[in-house]
């Protein structure tokens, strides 16, 4: 799942642990220089890391050990500030962001499980 900055200088990707018992994002150079891990594989699994139009920030699916869902999340980074966006108990996944500040994403949280439907929210920054 490598995603390319909007500058197009670093990829965001997923790494897995070496017991594939949890993920973390990472991003790296071009060259694959200046790896450095973003999130905590110690909490979970994180997936589909989507970039802020301005790349300052990461939207990323989680699914934490001690949840039984997907939410959606962002981070700064240089991995600071990792803040959850969605609670619902859902599929709360594959986030994209677009240029105009809209985080759109897919969702079974409509009514019936596995149901998927697109959903937006604008974040306030």
């Amino acid at each position: 799942m490598p995603r390319f900055s909007p500058d197009g200088k670093t990829i965001a990707y997923v790494k897995y642990s070496s017991d594939a018992k949890s993920c973390s994002i990472w991003t790296m150079e071009l060259d694959g220089s200046n790896q450095i891990q973003i999130t905590d594989a110690k909490k979970g699994f994180a997936y589909n890391p989507r970039w802020s139009p301005d790349g300052k920030r990461l939207v990323f699916q989680s699914f934490k050990k001690d949840k039984k869902d997907f939410d959606l999340y962002i981070i700064n980074i240089n991995g600071e500030n990792l803040t959850q966006l969605t609670v619902n108990k859902s599929y709360d996944a594959e986030p994209y962001w677009t240029s105009d500040g809209y985080i759109y994403f897919v969702s079974d949280r409509g009514g019936k499980k596995n149901n998927y439907q697109i959903w937006r929210f604008k974040l306030d920054d």
